[in-house]
């Protein structure tokens, strides 16, 4: 279920179950019950018997699952494969090899759907990333930034194919 948890969804979706998580555990113990585990796992990637098998299996004698340490292992993989597909689109997008983006090689971000970007111009894009106003952006700012909000790119967009351009040899598909 872990698995599929992290394979399946973005960080930001990720977070958005832990959220739903709690406001069914009532009395806020790090339980809710069977059949509330069950609907909310399918409603994000989790195979139907998959979620009925895990929850089966982890249910208390009095019908609750415990749901805290599975969405935070869930988490803490989706952020450790996060930080590598930043780094890796990076790099990519890093032509030149500065270790520093140029307002060119961000643009590529805007002219894809390799990134969902709320910026239609290159400039507002490079002031919110150019947190240190020298012109170009950094791999701290630019994780920054992508990471800030948690989406990034589910692991089955990218082994799917779904929205990618490729740079040089490197997939990088929509941060969703």
């Amino acid at each position: 279920v872990m698995q599929e948890l992290a394979k399946g969804n973005n960080l930001q979706e990720l977070r958005s179950l832990q959220e739903e998580f709690e406001q069914l555990d009532a009395s806020q113990v790090g339980r809710v019950p069977k059949e509330g585990a069950v609907a909310l796992l399918k409603t994000c990637h989790v195979r139907a018997g998959c979620a009925q098998e895990f929850v089966g299996a982890c249910a208390a004698p009095d019908g609750t699952v415990q749901y805290r340490a599975l969405l935070a292992e869930a988490i803490a993989l989706k952020e450790k494969y996060a930080k590598q597909f930043v780094k890796e689109l990076f790099q990519e997008l890093d032509v030149d090899s500065s270790g520093k983006l140029s307002t060119d090689e961000l643009a590529k971000l805007l002219n894809t759907a390799a990134f969902e970007c709320p910026y239609e111009d290159i400039s507002d894009l490079m002031d919110d990333m150019d947190t240190d106003g020298d012109g170009a952006v950094s791999f701290s700012e630019f994780s920054r930034a992508v990471l800030s909000d948690g989406r990034i790119a589910r692991r089955s967009d990218v082994e799917n194919g779904g929205g990618c351009f490729t740079l040089n040899t490197c997939a990088i598909c929509a941060i969703s």
